[in-house]
């Protein structure tokens, strides 16, 4: 691409005829005219000699024609590289995981992507699904994935990879349980007196910047319950090391990113309160606002395909 008016004077010297020029260049004669004299005005020397058909460059002229050309060719070069920058930044690809999905979702997902596009930069932000969705909101990621209980969000366009039940969970020994099963899949119904039983639990929680939290607060106010031992652990591996500690007192609310490797599962009786049983949702997400790049778009599409053929 030419750059600005050094391309009037190029024209006017292939053309030999200021006419002409003016045609192909959609301005008027009268203004390629005063272009022409500000030129040599500048300079304080004759570029063109307009008494002659075809007109004809003077020797200033001819220099100056020479340095348009290759002044253009440089900005052209720039220009040229200057795309090629843009289009390997759009290569590059932010995508905000909660911190505690980042092996499962990056090892059946992501991963898979980026052996198929070896030349795409992929920036991974960690956080809680809070803080992930937030970076996403404000732009320092373009895809985010994170545990929602809503399946529609105005603000993104959402793919729902996952919907997980959850449970609370205590010790198959403790006060609650009386040794009795429940699984996660198969929770036991909470009715009566294990309601005035289960306030006398501790419950463990994650902190207020998990959204676990939030789900697991409105769930037990929900049910009227009121805990009355609380205990915040910003770390899952810890509230599940407590539930399996003998007798214990706790009471947590799990999610299935905080069992899959445990091996002592069937310690644990999972239960809901009156058969009311939470869901929430693993999703894929991105701002309904703002277009995705085409390695984006690309990326979108492949976990959609790869996400029905892997057990999350």
């Amino acid at each position: 691409m030419m750059a600005d008016r050094k391309a009037y004077f190029i024209t006017i010297a292939e053309t030999r005829n200021i006419t002409v020029a003016a045609q192909l260049l959609r301005v008027s004669q009268p203004s390629l005219s005063q272009y022409i004299n500000r030129l040599e005005k500048k300079f304080g020397v004759k570029l063109l000699e307009r008494n002659y058909t075809p007109l004809r460059l003077t020797k200033a002229g001819e220099i100056y024609l020479e340095y348009v050309k290759e002044s253009v060719d440089v900005e052209n070069r720039f220009e040229a590289r200057l795309e090629e920058y843009k289009l390997q930044q759009n290569q590059a690809l932010s995508v905000g995981i909660p911190t505690q999905l980042t092996p499962m979702i990056f090892g059946k997902l992501v991963q898979n992507f980026a052996y198929n596009h070896p030349d795409v930069k992929i920036i991974i932000k960690e956080g809680t699904s809070l803080s992930v969705l937030e970076l996403l909101a404000m732009g320092e990621v373009d895809i985010a994935f994170f545990h929602t209980m809503d399946r529609h969000d105005p603000r993104f366009n959402r793919y729902i990879l996952q919907k997980e039940t959850l449970s609370l969970a205590c010790n198959r020994d403790s006060v609650l349980a009386h040794g009795r099963t429940g699984t996660a899949e198969f929770p036991l119904v909470l009715r009566g007196t294990d309601l005035l039983q289960i306030e006398k639990m501790r419950f463990l929680t994650l902190s207020k910047n998990y959204y676990l939290y939030h789900v697991m607060a409105d769930y037990l106010q929900g049910n009227g319950i009121s805990p009355k031992k609380i205990i915040e652990i910003p770390n899952s591996n810890a509230i599940v090391s407590y539930l399996l500690s003998p007798k214990s007192d706790g009471v947590s609310m799990l999610a299935q990113f905080m069992t899959e490797d445990l091996t002592k599962l069937d310690e644990l009786t999972f239960f809901n309160i009156d058969g009311d049983s939470p869901a929430w949702y693993l999703t894929m997400n991105c701002m309904n606002d703002t277009p995705l790049t085409k390695i984006g778009r690309q990326f979108w599409t492949e976990i959609q395909e790869k996400a029905k053929t892997v057990v999350l």
